[in-house]
């Protein structure tokens, strides 16, 4: 899948390989990050991984543990990729890591099955 996105500081538009269509998500998402809990908001999903909004600087390279989305339960590991400064918050996205074709299926099932693919 290929998306197109426009690089304001360059006036240029680039184009990310991506494996896995997103889907625009807007619901609240806790995790663990080694003792600490946090809470944001999941702005996208997909089958390899979520673009999550926070208040709190969070470390790429970390790994984390998704608890829930909404009021849906997950329970899935993933890696932060990446994470920017925006207008005094933060996003990032994490990289779902070791999942079963088990947890494949509960996330496509409850959180991708009524959500609208971008592009």
């Amino acid at each position: 899948m290929r998306i197109r996105m426009f690089d304001r500081k360059t006036n240029s538009r680039n184009y990310e390989q991506r494996a896995e269509p997103r889907y625009h998500i807007s619901s609240m998402v806790t995790w663990r990050c080694g003792d600490e809990k946090f809470t944001g908001q999941a702005l996208d999903i997909g089958r390899g991984g979520m673009r999550i909004m926070c208040h709190r600087k969070v470390p790429v390279r970390e790994m984390v543990l998704l608890s829930t989305i909404g009021a849906i339960p997950i329970n899935m590991s993933g890696q932060i990729k990446w994470a920017s400064r925006v207008n005094g918050r933060y996003k990032f996205g994490v990289e779902f890591v070791a999942v079963t074709r088990d947890q494949l299926r509960y996330l496509e099932e409850n959180c991708l099955d009524d959500l609208t693919e971008f592009v």
